[in-house]
């Protein structure tokens, strides 16, 4: 069984510009030059956003949780970009050392929850890869995203992956639109209850794309008219709402 092709497309809007890479810029700035590349479609920028992800991580003796989880998180995004334009071999390479450093993060009690999530995310896109895996990655998948929110309840980014997991999976292992809808309302509630959480993180742009983006699916325009102006509004140089997907609601109403 296949999972559509959807799945891959959780961080595809990410293209390219260019930018300067030092291995000595701060863990902030690498995680701000990722938020970057999201918005402008830019993935030479966020290339430059893994390395200095990978530099600082190394640096803090690998004991910087914070960094761990962003360079996890960026790694999972170039692993979509790749099944995106179907580079399924590139995209394959890079899933152990991802799925490894998930499973290392498990080990961090400050982002289990965050680890079960990232975990259970990237045996989704290994599902992309190999459909033939799904019968038995695609339980353990769902198994990781369902702790994920179990033990980080207080988490967005548990149940945005929740969200990813209920919009992409077939209905045998847990799809449901008006679930992926629920779960997504959940993350951007928690989002928006704690600011900091927000900030140059481009999780919560992803999570008001895709709410919109099911809400217009499940013929909901004007309400995902309205998740799309706030995302705007948070963030007006957001080019995939901006220039793709509000453009499309419009043109239903």
């Amino acid at each position: 069984m296949q999972f559509p092709r959807s799945i891959c497309l959780f961080v595809f809007a990410l293209f390219l510009q260019s930018g300067l890479f030092s291995q000595h810029t701060s863990p902030q700035s690498n995680f701000q030059m990722v938020y970057t590349a999201y918005l402008e479609k830019d993935y030479e920028l966020w290339i430059d956003g893994i390395n200095g992800l990978e530099a600082a991580f190394q640096q803090s003796g690998e004991q910087d949780a914070k960094c761990l989880y962003e360079l996890i998180l960026a790694k999972y995004g170039l692993i979509g970009y790749h099944l995106s334009i179907e580079e399924k071999e590139v995209a394959f390479d890079m899933l152990d050392e991802a799925q490894n450093l998930a499973k290392k993060l498990l080990k961090m009690p400050a982002y289990e929850a965050q680890g079960h999530a990232l975990l259970g995310a990237l045996l989704g896109l290994e599902i992309g890869i190999k459909p033939y895996k799904a019968i038995y990655l695609g339980p353990k998948s769902k198994s990781h995203i369902e702790k994920a929110t179990e033990t980080g309840q207080g988490s967005p980014s548990a149940w945005v992956e929740l969200g990813n997991m209920r919009y992409h999976a077939p209905g045998l292992f847990g799809g449901s639109k008006p679930e992926a809808i629920e779960a997504y309302k959940k993350a951007i509630e928690l989002f928006d209850q704690n600011p900091t959480q927000r900030q140059h993180n481009w999780l919560y742009l992803h999570a008001l794309a895709w709410l919109g983006k099911t809400l217009a699916e499940t013929d909901q325009p004007e309400k995902a008219l309205a998740i799309y102006r706030k995302a705007l509004a948070y963030e007006p140089n957001f080019s995939w709402i901006r220039d793709e997907l509000l453009p499309e609601v419009e043109g239903k109403l």
